[in-house]
């Protein structure tokens, strides 16, 4: 496929349209640039390859992918950081990928590390790359609504819990409520990671959080590694989701993602506790 490139500080690869605009189906990624935002993330902006459709303009989207790398046989999903509205200065079709790579040699149970993360992050600038998307069942339409598998949802306040890589969807929808001054909605997020250096796009989490009243972030990491830490350590406990999270009320939605083990032991039954109606009010990326 010929690629036609754009030069230029923020240039951009573009290729035609592939496939029918409808969900589900193949579409073509190009890597367009790679940054290092510490030694194991790397943010790539991807091409979704038409003017018309993009993964970008769902906020809580993401895409699937086979495993093209050799010897890999799996699957796996991913979800962007950016999206695309009347608001934004996106260009449409694109949309901001963070993936966090696990290297090999560098954990004792994991002697090989993430092979599809390492795979990702040795694509060189231009690479394509087949996926599926947009993915998942909850999308942020704007100003409290959502729709959770087509059904309609509204919520003036949102208690947001995320657990490493999870929180990507979680960003998504945070940063549409901040980006639309008519959206009033109350956004509570608590994050969860192994050490501080493990924290997903915090730079811009607390940047959001300084210039916005609505917007209250809390860190919960596992074991501190630096002097100075001034969130918890430990696990994401009951006396930290009454004190950083609102309470339930029927104006009130729970999200959610991050580690399996995490929801089902940590997040659903401390929430409960709370009074939250786990089946309606509780929604799971």
């Amino acid at each position: 496929m010929e690629l036609n490139v754009r030069e230029g500080p923020e240039w951009l690869w573009k290729a035609p349209s592939r496939n029918q605009l409808r969900i589900q189906v193949l579409f073509f990624l190009k890597a367009c640039k790679a940054g290092h935002l510490h030694q194991s993330q790397r943010l790539q902006c991807l091409d979704l390859s038409s003017d018309l459709w993009g993964v970008g303009g769902r906020v809580g989207a993401g895409v699937g992918n086979e495993g093209e790398a050799e010897g890999t046989g799996g699957t796996f999903g991913l979800r962007g950081v950016s999206h695309d509205n009347e608001n934004t200065k996106m260009i449409v079709g694109y949309f901001d990928l963070v993936v966090k790579v696990y290297f090999k040699g560098l954990h004792p149970m994991f002697p090989n590390g993430g092979i599809m993360s390492q795979y990702l992050d040795s694509l060189p600038i231009g690479s394509v790359l087949d996926v599926k998307g947009p993915l998942g069942h909850i999308e942020y339409t704007g100003r409290g609504n959502f729709l959770v598998h087509g059904k309609p949802r509204f919520a003036k306040r949102l208690a947001m819990l995320a657990g490493g890589t999870g929180i990507t969807p979680i960003y998504q929808v945070v940063q549409a409520i901040l980006k639309d001054p008519e959206d009033c909605t109350e956004i509570h997020v608590v994050y969860a990671n192994r050490t501080q250096d493990d924290i997903l796009l915090r730079e811009e989490l607390d940047e959001w959080a300084k210039k916005h009243d609505r917007l209250k972030v809390w860190y919960v990491v596992r074991e501190s590694i630096r002097e100075g830490w001034e969130y918890s350590v430990g696990y994401i406990t009951e006396s930290i989701r009454k004190e950083h999270i609102p309470n339930a009320s029927p104006d009130t939605l729970a999200l959610t993602c991050g580690p399996p083990p995490m929801i089902q032991f940590t997040v659903q039954p401390n929430l409960e506790k709370m009074g939250y109606d786990i089946q309606n009010n509780l929604l799971v990326f």
